[in-house]
């Protein structure tokens, strides 16, 4: 007569041990061996943590996981017109950041200016929007007549014109806020 010795499945780390040589009904065992285990990893890299993938009778299965919880801190940056602010290392854990142009976020830039001023890129050239500025140009000015400024320091004669008042005087003064006094006398800034 044979008789037939139901082995039991053993798990990673486990090996299987007789632990009864009876001839008649041979005992086995599943018997954990810790040091046949994949060793736990060490997560070096930044954001990273160790988790547990899955846990056996004898063996945890461990893998490095992205925590953005475990991240440095990494401000978004202040852009500067027309900039916007975009991930500068894709598919990597933690997020830092940088300044890219994006021309559809730029104003329209001016098309024309009123009479006696012109229009001046005044952008720099690393710039991402383009920006013009309309700017004083006298040699525009039409034909004006001629209007007193007052006798006060800083005020000087025809700064600039408009389509309404021909001639205007301005007071430039370094330290001091731009006022203006039209042909009626009325002054403004």
């Amino acid at each position: 007569m044979f008789f037939f010795l139901t082995l039991q499945a053993c798990e990673a780390g486990e090996e299987l041990e007789v632990v009864d040589s009876d001839l008649c009904c041979p005992t086995a065992t599943c018997v954990c061996k810790p040091e046949t285990c994949s060793q736990q990893p060490t997560c070096d890299a930044v954001g990273h943590v160790l988790s547990i993938v899955e846990e056996e009778r004898c063996c945890v299965t461990y893998e490095c996981v992205c925590s953005r919880d475990a991240c440095p801190s990494s401000p978004v940056p202040e852009c500067e017109g027309g900039e916007i602010a975009v991930v500068s290392n894709p598919g990597e854990c933690c997020p830092t950041y940088e300044c890219q142009c994006d021309h559809s976020q730029c104003q329209p830039p001016l098309s024309e200016c009123a009479v006696g001023y012109k229009l001046e890129k005044t952008s720099t050239a690393d710039a991402c929007c383009e920006v013009y500025e309309c700017l004083c140009d006298e040699s525009q000015c039409p034909a004006t007549k001629t209007v007193s400024c007052p006798s006060l320091p800083g005020y000087r004669y025809g700064f600039c014109c408009d389509q309404l008042t021909f001639l205007r005087c301005c007071a430039r003064m370094q330290q001091l806020p731009r006022y203006f006094l039209a042909q009626d006398g009325s002054g403004g800034t």
